[in-house]
């Protein structure tokens, strides 16, 4: 499985290791490392610490 990376950009903002679960034309899902939940790129950047998301199906 690849690995999947999100830093984020606020003052809570830290680095959140996963892995690439599930990719198809109509879904991708990540699994995080530190909790082992499933989430969307934009949800996973979120989970970070991130605060906006650009692009979203282009991650």
């Amino acid at each position: 499985m690849p690995c999947v990376t999100s830093t984020g950009n606020g003052p809570d903002g830290k680095t959140v290791n996963g892995f690439l679960y599930r990719y198809s034309k109509s879904e991708i899902s990540i699994i995080c490392v530190c909790h082992g939940m499933s989430f969307s790129p934009a949800e996973f950047i979120i989970h970070a610490g991130g605060t906006h998301v650009s692009n979203q199906g282009r991650m």
